[in-house]
């Protein structure tokens, strides 16, 4: 590329038939003068167009390591995401069996209380129809009882057997 340098620096032969050489020289400074600042201003323009590549190319690196965030951010929602559908499934899944388990064990309860409960209606039953006939026994034997003239003294060992026979 030609400089301002080589432009000044130019040197002509004279001939004789020529051109004017002062009218020359004072083209040649203009030229000179208006092609510096081309010439200057095309050396900041192209300055400028490599800080701009540079920033272009840092802005491009910066995208790239956004875009590559951004995947992984998605990603990681995403395991995320299935990690938690997945531990809520097995939570679920282990709440059901656990309401499973408390039900079956709260039925059993229920059926071993009604076992225990009939027996003990059962027993009752029995016990009030014993007491029924000691009591019907005991008041039959004192209407068929000669009044006072007769002993009524019990026993220790009848007054136990009587209590055995109300208690079982």
């Amino acid at each position: 590329m030609l400089t301002p340098r080589d432009i000044h620096e130019a040197k002509f032969k004279r001939i004789l038939r020529g051109y004017d050489p002062e009218e020359v020289d004072k083209f040649l400074e203009r030229v000179v003068l208006e092609y510096s600042q081309v010439y200057d201003e095309n050396q900041n323009l192209r300055k400028k167009i490599a800080e701009l590549e540079e920033q272009i190319a840092s802005y491009s690196r910066l995208h790239d390591s956004i875009d590559e965030v951004l995947r992984t951010a998605q990603q990681n929602a995403k395991a995320l995401q299935e990690s938690s559908a997945k531990q809520a499934e097995s939570m679920v899944a282990s709440a059901k069996l656990e309401a499973e388990r408390i039900q079956k064990e709260a039925e059993a309860t229920l059926a071993r209380q009604k076992v225990v409960l009939q027996q003990l209606m059962e027993k009752e039953q029995i016990f009030r129809t014993q007491l029924e006939t000691y009591v019907r026994s005991f008041l039959e034997f004192l209407q068929n009882a000669s009044p006072p003239e007769q002993d009524f003294t019990v026993t220790r060992k009848e007054a136990a057997v009587a209590a055995d026979e109300l208690m079982e």
